[in-house]
This record gives C-alpha cells, structure tokens and sequence, in this order.
C-alpha cells in the first residue's frame, strides 16, 4: 500500500471512465477494480473525472464511493451527465466549493475546492476539471475560462488536475496511427498533422512568458503516459495532468502513474475482451510538502 510521506499532502487524480454505468446496470467488475486501486493508494485529496451516474438514486454511487474510501468530498454534476467529484480526508477542512455555472461551461466544465489541509499554513485551492474530447478549438475557451484560476495576485496556492485530452508541451509526438482517420482531427488543428498543444500552453504560460502553472509530470521528469495502458487502441500518451502555482512547485515530490497490471483488460484466443480494465486511462499521484 502507498502511503502519504509524513509532513506532506497526497493527491491523486483518476478518470473513471463508464465504471458508474456500468455499476447501476449490473456490472460491477470495473468499480471494484476502481475501488482496490483507490483503497491501495489513499491520498489526502482524490479528483475525479467521469462520475457517470454518480447522481443517480440519491447519489448512490458518490455516497458509496466515500464509505469505501472513508473520504467526505463534494460532486460537481455536469450539463453533459459526465460529472466530476473531489474526496478529501476526514481531516480536511473545507473552506469552499464551487463548480463552473452550466452556462459558462464549453462542455464538461470544472470543479474547485478550497480546502485546509492539516500542518498547512494556508488554504490551498483544487480544482478538476475535463476538457472537450472531439477537437482542438473548444478546449482553446477552456483554457481561457481555467487562467483566472491561476492568477498570481491571488496568492492562494493551486492543484489543478485535469483530464486534458491535450498532449502538453514538450511531450514527445504520439503514435496517431492507431487512430481511425475520422479521430485524427480531435487532437490537431486543420490541416496540421501533429497535436495540438495550445490550450495547455496559454493555460499554463502568459505571453510575456510568465508561469501560472508548473506542470507536475515535467517538473520531477516523469512522461510517463496515462493513456494507452489500459486501452492499447488509444494512442500513448500523457493527457492526465496535475498542475501547481510556482510556489507550490519546489514542494513537490513522489509523482507517479498507477499503472496496476492486475487489472489490464482480459481477452480470449479471439480478442474479444472477457474482463475489462480498471480504466481507460491511468491514475496518476503527487506529493506536496506542507511547507
């Protein structure tokens, strides 16, 4: 089991994929797996992307979520149904919540919570959010309507954690050739042939080259990709981020991306898949120092 070094702050993010539709209609295999991974890595804060029919009967699915995690947390429900949920530990303080009015939302939208951590001076801001999965130009306002989160005058310290569905800047090219042509054009401008990395840019970097968000991955040298180990369809790549305010970023330490083997789909002679996997995409987890 993962524990949280003592003096630090744990975070993990994981997009669930249709595990909560999956859950209501019967199957159960891919939430339990969902669950073993989450039990065997607790974190102080857990953001999550994907919370389909989360809302259903009650909240069913998020109040069982937290019992099982022995976490409180707050569920963000999105105009598209694809909600997202942020789990803190019992000893957490909450200061605020909030979610991104529909209105203002280009499709999925965002989640925040401003939270006082335990042995933390300050209260510290989280934030999820999913970007637009069928192209390049919507994510372009998403990164705009994210920025304000990450203005420096504020001061109040910021974990931003995302499903992308964006390659980050300095991130090597992926195999697209996996791809059916009809999916190429939701990672790349028109008439271009390489992804397009844009809306992490302008989210994370101003133009006159000031850095609002430090890229967590980057920063203690792991690339390791999110997508595409659970799903060999999908090409491999690192589209799960974590991001944090310059002052948070000489703090971190012990990034990781949970790749569990146990739970990579099953299939039989005829590649017809008997299991599936935990997820389509791999959770990831960091550690920040209290101060």
């Amino acid at each position: 089991m993962t524990t949280t070094t003592p003096g630090s702050a744990r975070f993990l993010f994981w997009n669930l994929y249709t595990s909560g539709k999956e859950r209501l209609d019967g199957d159960d295999r891919r939430w339990r797996q969902q669950m073993t991974v989450l039990q065997e890595n607790p974190a102080t804060v857990i953001g999550l992307t994907e919370c389909w029919r989360w809302d259903a009967d009650d909240h069913q699915l998020f109040r069982e979520a937290q019992d099982t995690l022995d976490m409180r947390g707050e569920l963000y429900l999105s105009k598209t149904g694809c909600h997202q949920a942020i789990l803190w530990h019992p000893d957490v303080e909450v200061v605020d919540t909030r979610a991104q009015p529909h209105e203002l939302a280009e499709w999925h939208g965002y989640a925040t919570a401003l939270l006082r951590l335990p042995d933390w001076s300050t209260a510290v801001r989280v934030v999820v959010t999913h970007l637009f999965p069928f192209g390049v130009l919507k994510k372009y306002t998403e990164a705009d309507l994210l920025r304000p989160l990450a203005d420096p005058r504020t001061g109040v310290p910021t974990v931003m954690m995302m499903d992308g569905n964006t390659v980050p800047p300095g991130d090597d090219e992926p195999d697209w050739s996996v791809l059916p042509d009809h999916q190429w054009a939701n990672h790349m401008l028109p008439g271009e042939h390489t992804a397009d990395r844009t809306p992490l840019q302008t989210l994370t970097t101003s133009p006159t080259g000031t850095v609002l968000l430090v890229d967590v991955g980057a920063h203690q040298g792991n690339r390791d990709a999110t997508a595409g180990y659970y799903d060999p369809d999908d090409p491999e790549r690192r589209i799960d981020l974590a991001y944090v305010t310059p002052p948070l970023a000489d703090r971190l330490h012990s990034y990781t991306v949970i790749r569990d083997h146990r739970f990579l789909p099953q299939r039989n002679e005829s590649g017809t898949v008997t299991r599936p996997g935990a997820s389509d995409h791999a959770a990831l987890a960091f550690q920040v120092r209290n101060h």
